[in-house]
């Protein structure tokens, strides 16, 4: 941050006081109310500006700029969800979800290189995509089933997140059982192969 911008504020700060203070002692309260508005959007157009150019680096710096659309997404539909909820809250639940499952989407796009990467794995290693397709499958089932309990415990129903948390686990090991049979039966023939070597 530059030297400028603290004086600049100062200066505005310093400016709006003095009129803050003639006006109000010579009885015109509301435009010395103007007159601090105007000061705080002064100086509110001036940090924004500063925190604009700080993103661009951030973003630049860590090239995340979806990971920061879908926070902005996450705290907007919040903010829009507590503001649902006070006027009709049947309308809170359903648009966390809708919230959600357009961050999932905006994530989604990703995936793309982690797929082509698994490929090449596959095809560096000379193992089949059915050992790495399980891991992705529980990953999705892990993401899903948090996200889905959390919406559960938000509408406060704790009994309903702990049954879709477990039936996360479980639909994670189904989705894994064909990896270990292939791991066990490595395994086995490891085994088998080392006892009649020695």
């Amino acid at each position: 941050m530059e030297v400028d911008l603290i004086f600049k504020i100062a200066a505005v700060g310093i400016l709006v006081a003095v009129l803050n203070i003639l006006l109000s002692r010579s009885g015109r309260e509301e435009q010395a109310l103007m007159v601090t508005i105007a000061g705080l959007i002064c100086v509110l157009v001036i940090v924004v500006r500063e925190i604009s150019d700080l993103f661009e680096l951030i973003k630049d710096l860590f090239s995340m700029e979806l990971i920061f659309r879908m926070a902005a997404a996450a705290i907007l539909g919040s903010c829009a969800a507590l503001l649902l909820r006070r006027s009709n809250p049947e309308l809170g639940l359903p648009f966390s979800a809708a919230v959600c499952a357009l961050c999932f989407f905006a994530a989604a796009s990703l995936l793309r290189p982690v797929l082509e990467l698994l490929r090449e794995a596959s095809e560096l290693s000379g193992l089949d995509a059915a050992w790495f397709l399980p891991v992705l499958k529980c990953v999705a089932i892990g993401l899903i089933s948090k996200t889905a309990s959390d919406l559960c415990r938000d509408a406060g129903q704790s009994a309903m997140a702990g049954a879709v948390e477990t039936g996360g686990a479980i639909a994670a090991l189904w989705t894994a059982l064909p990896l270990l049979r292939t791991l066990l039966g490595m395994v086995r023939t490891f085994c088998c192969a080392w006892f009649r070597s020695s």
